[in-house]
């Protein structure tokens, strides 16, 4: 096997000079309600989004809180703790709305304005059976007749326990899942979980990827027990290394380079990169120093970027295995600095790397905390840009100007600095979706 080199980096200087499901994320239209009382109209809404593309934009004609109901005949079981929850945004502040669940629950804040809030109800069912799930909404002092309420996110979650090999292929949310002694729990590169609580895996929980699709997991609450991400990295082909990160904490390089026979090797080096602006050569070739037999200690660090490639054998590429538990820190900060008192081109280039199982957001039109709005003022007045590899020599800008960009689990990419004396970028949890493209 020959490691090829990282001449991709020359053009860096060329460019640069139990069933819970989500009941409905007003994504696909028209929605499948079943009751919708002539009190309201509903249509679909793209400008006011909590998470997507779209949400629902409910007018309210009616102070007759008898025809202002909206709900879904649903399945629920005896015996199971159902966690119901929409997200509400209000506009003019005289109307509020109810969860209905065998009954009237939980009002929302009706004097909350001009952002997203959260309403929430715990439901025990009574027995197995079709339940009416919905809002119902109600006026207060001041509604004129007509006011508007936008509507995104309806979910209906519980807990889960995996006693059987399970595969993952769509989009599953729960509150706690946990996965049992022996069994394997699989989200394939089409599928996500979202554990609204706490994650307790006993077994094997594998995530799968290929080129351009990425398995997503999320974890709200705690995490316990390990997690295999089989993250995609292309072959060592000119130009064709991956910028990449581990998506998990705490595994150790050597650990990594035994786990994967199809990391790239030349002799004694593997085909793991690590990037620095401050050496004392101001070359593409200077830049990523390979790491071999003798450099082995440590582990992957979580934030940090790395150039990687897979065996040439394997083209386009494959997967490697990156093991160790979920990132549940709320904030993963990573330092940048410039350089360019040393290194005139290089200097002020710092590599990071998504450090979750999961997409983020990387630009406010995600509608979401995105990577760009919250570390702009952090990055290099000029260059305040997420500069992603395309895998063919060129590179793409990304910021808060271009259209809804998602960073793939274990993704990295290039971010420059103009602060000498040090700075920090923050990952948060917030900025984690279940949804993008690479």
């Amino acid at each position: 096997m020959k490691l090829k080199s990282t001449c991709f980096l020359f053009n860096l200087i060329i460019f640069l000079t139990s069933i819970s499901f989500a009941q409905d994320d007003f994504e696909t239209w028209p929605l499948s309600f079943d009751t919708t009382d002539s009190g309201i109209n509903v249509s679909q809404e793209t400008t006011i989004v909590d998470e997507g593309s779209s949400s629902a934009k409910v007018v309210v004609n009616t102070g007759s809180q008898g025809s202002t109901d909206w709900r879904k005949n649903i399945t629920l079981s005896s015996g199971v703790t159902y966690t119901i929850s929409f997200r509400i945004y209000h506009t003019e502040g005289n109307m509020r709305a109810r969860i209905y669940a065998g009954g009237y629950r939980n009002y929302s804040l009706y004097a909350t304005t001009g952002e997203w809030q959260t309403i929430i109800y715990d439901f025990l069912p009574s027995s197995t059976g079709t339940y009416d799930i919905g809002l119902r909404f109600y006026d207060v002092s001041g509604f004129d007749g007509s006011e508007i309420v936008y509507v995104d996110d309806f979910q209906i979650r519980s807990n889960i326990t995996y006693s059987s090999n399970t595969t993952i292929s769509s989009n599953a949310t729960y509150n706690d899942v946990t996965v049992n002694n022996g069994v394997t729990l699989t989200i394939d590169k089409t599928g996500s979980l979202n554990a609204y609580g706490n994650l307790s895996n006993n077994g094997t929980l594998n995530i799968n990827s290929d080129s351009d699709e990425f398995g997503s997991l999320i974890v709200q609450g705690t995490s316990s027990g390990n997690i295999t991400y089989k993250r995609f990295v292309s072959d060592e082909g000119t130009d064709e290394w991956d910028l990449i990160g581990s998506p998990v904490v705490g595994q150790t390089i050597s650990n990594f380079v035994s786990a994967n026979s199809s990391l790239a090797t030349s002799g004694s080096d593997y085909a793991i990169g690590v990037f620095s602006n401050d050496g004392s050569t101001d070359t593409a070739s200077a830049m990523y120093s390979m790491l071999s037999s003798a450099d082995l200690s440590g582990s992957l660090s979580s934030g940090a970027g790395y150039s990687m490639a897979t065996d040439e054998t394997d083209s386009p590429g494959t997967t490697l295995d990156f093991t160790g538990t979920v990132n549940t820190s709320s904030n993963v900060t990573v330092a940048i600095d410039d350089q360019t008192g040393t290194l005139t081109n290089f200097g002020k280039w710092n590599l990071i790397a998504n450090p979750y199982p999961s997409f983020i957001n990387a630009n406010s039109p995600t509608s979401g905390t995105d990577f760009m709005t919250i570390n702009v003022s952090n990055l290099h007045s000029s260059y305040a840009y997420i500069y992603g590899y395309d895998g063919d020599g060129t590179w793409t800008l990304y910021n808060n100007s271009s259209s809804a960009t998602y960073i793939a689990p274990g993704q990295a990419f290039f971010v420059a600095s103009d602060d000498s004396g040090g700075n920090t970028v923050t990952f948060s949890e917030a900025m984690q979706t279940v949804s993008g493209t690479e």
